[in-house]
């Protein structure tokens, strides 16, 4: 059987970010790993997003589904009044994962729900394809890199459809898109192609 640790290689498609718990995590577990940034931010709506932040009374909460998310409100929450903000505190934050939850309490100073997937519930409708996918795959074919040589693992079952709507064989989903998921995932896969 081949260790965990002999599947040296793992790269990384996502867009940058401060934060490298997925890379520092494969480090510590003996991965080498090549991050690949697939998207660049601009945020738009700036002066919308505005004028609601400063209008909390109008809003029975917010919902944060991403980090880039948070981002775009960042940085005018920071410029809003004291009393604003306090407003925004007594209002009901959804979130969608733990990293946006902990951009949430990092950068807005916000309490919120939802980061387990269990204390909130959401109907979601529509299908979307990640743009880390639609990013990646025109520069593999580029390339001319044979992506079937590589074993691709998603994040999520949304990264998996739009792999999958591209027929693009995936070898795991991850749980969770976390970097223990991550982690898990290529542990799980790993034991089950080398056994």
């Amino acid at each position: 059987m081949i260790k965990l640790s002999e599947m040296k290689k793992v790269w990384l498609l996502k867009s940058e970010s401060p934060n490298q718990s997925y890379e520092e995590l494969l480090l510590e577990n003996e991965f080498v790993v090549k991050s690949i940034p697939t998207l660049e931010f601009e945020y738009q709506c700036k002066e919308e997003i505005e004028t609601a932040l400063n209008s909390p009374d109008e809003f029975g909460g917010i919902v944060f589904t991403s980090i880039r998310g948070v981002q775009s409100v960042s940085d005018i929450f920071v410029s809003l009044s004291d009393s604003v903000k306090e407003q925004w505190k007594s209002k009901l934050v959804f979130v969608v994962g733990q990293a946006t939850e902990k951009s949430v309490k990092e950068n807005l100073k916000l309490d919120s729900i939802g980061s387990e997937g269990r204390k909130c519930k959401a109907t979601w409708g529509g299908h979307y394809t990640p743009s880390g996918v639609d990013f990646a795959l025109p520069i593999f074919n580029e390339l001319q890199l044979d992506i079937n040589t590589v074993r691709i693992i998603a994040l999520g079952p949304s990264t998996n459809a739009a792999l999958h709507s591209n027929k693009i064989d995936v070898y795991g989903v991850c749980r969770e898109p976390t970097p223990k998921g991550l982690l898990d995932t290529l542990s799980l896969e790993s034991t089950m192609f080398h056994t």
